[in-house]
C-alpha cells in the first residue's frame, strides 16, 4: 500500500497543477516544471556561459574582428609626424593628428571632394581598408553592399602593397551648382617595392586620374567617390589649391 501511495504522489501533483492553471489561467508546463528541478551545470573557470548545445555555434566575427588580422603600415608615432597628404598650402606642414585622423575616426566627415581625396590617400598611404570602403559610394563598380567583403576585397587587391607612396598633387576642385556631385584631377607618386612583369624595383610610376565624387546619404550629406578616369597617358595641367 505505501507503494501505491508513493506512486500516486507525482500524478497528484500533476493534477493539482493543472486544476490551479484551470482557476488562474495560467500556462501549463509540465515539462518545462520537471526540466526545471533540474540543477544547472556548475560553469568551469574563466566560462561565463554553459554551452546549450543546440546549434548556435561561436558568434560569426565582427568587422574589428577582421580588421585586426590585416596587416597596417600606420607609424606608432603617426599623430606626431606629418600627415602624408600633405600637398595644398591649407595642409602642408599639419601633423596627422591635426589633419586626417579625424576624418579616419569618424570625429568629421570630408567636407568637399578635395577632402576626401586627400584623407583616402592618406588611407592607402597607412593601409586603412574600412575608411575606404566607407567613403566608396554605392554607385562606383568597386562598393559591395556587404561591409565585411568589401573591405576584405581592399585587403586583398586594392592597398597596393607593391608600391611605396611618394606624393599626391591635387588639382582644382570642381563642385557643381548644386553642390552634389564634384570632379578632381590629380596625380600620385608611387615607387616600386619589388621586381614585377611591368616595373623594376625602385621603378618611379606616377598615376594621373579625374576623380568624381558624390555628395548625398541620410541622415547626414557626405561626400564619398564614386569612379574616377585613368588619365595616366595624357599631360594634364594642374594649380595647386
Amino acid at each position: 500500500k505505501m507503494k501505491q501511495h508513493r506512486s500516486l504522489a507525482p500524478n497528484l501533483a500533476i493534477l493539482l497543477l493543472l486544476f490551479l492553471a484551470s482557476l488562474t489561467n495560467l500556462p501549463i508546463c509540465v515539462e518545462s516544471f520537471a526540466a526545471s528541478k533540474k540543477s544547472p551545470k556548475r560553469l568551469k573557470k574563466g566560462q561565463t556561459s554553459a554551452s546549450t548545445n543546440r546549434g548556435f555555434g561561436k558568434a560569426p566575427p565582427t568587422i574589428d574582428d577582421i580588421l585586426a588580422t590585416f596587416q597596417i603600415r600606420i607609424p606608432s608615432n603617426c599623430n606626431e609626424l606629418p600627415c602624408p597628404c600633405g600637398c595644398t598650402p591649407a595642409t602642408i606642414g599639419l601633423t596627422y593628428k591635426d589633419c586626417c585622423l579625424p576624418y579616419h575616426t569618424g570625429e568629421k566627415l570630408p567636407e568637399s571632394p578635395l577632402a576626401v581625396l586627400r584623407s583616402r590617400y592618406t588611407a592607402f598611404v597607412w593601409r586603412l581598408p574600412l575608411y575606404i570602403a566607407e567613403t566608396t559610394h554605392e554607385s562606383c563598380s568597386e562598393y559591395m553592399a556587404d561591409p565585411m567583403k568589401h573591405i576584405k576585397d581592399i585587403d586583398k587587391v586594392g592597398m597596393f602593397d607593391d608600391f611605396e607612396f611618394l606624393s599626391l598633387d591635387p588639382g582644382i576642385e570642381d563642385v557643381n551648382d548644386d553642390g552634389d556631385e564634384g570632379f578632381v584631377d590629380f596625380k600620385v607618386n608611387l615607387r616600386a617595392r619589388t621586381d614585377t612583369t611591368a616595373h623594376d624595383k625602385g621603378a618611379t610610376i606616377e598615376i594621373a586620374e579625374r576623380s568624381r565624387f558624390v555628395r548625398d546619404g541620410a541622415p547626414v550629406l557626405r561626400w564619398r567617390y564614386a569612379e574616377g578616369v585613368d588619365y595616366s597617358k595624357r599631360e594634364l595641367e594642374y594649380e595647386i589649391k
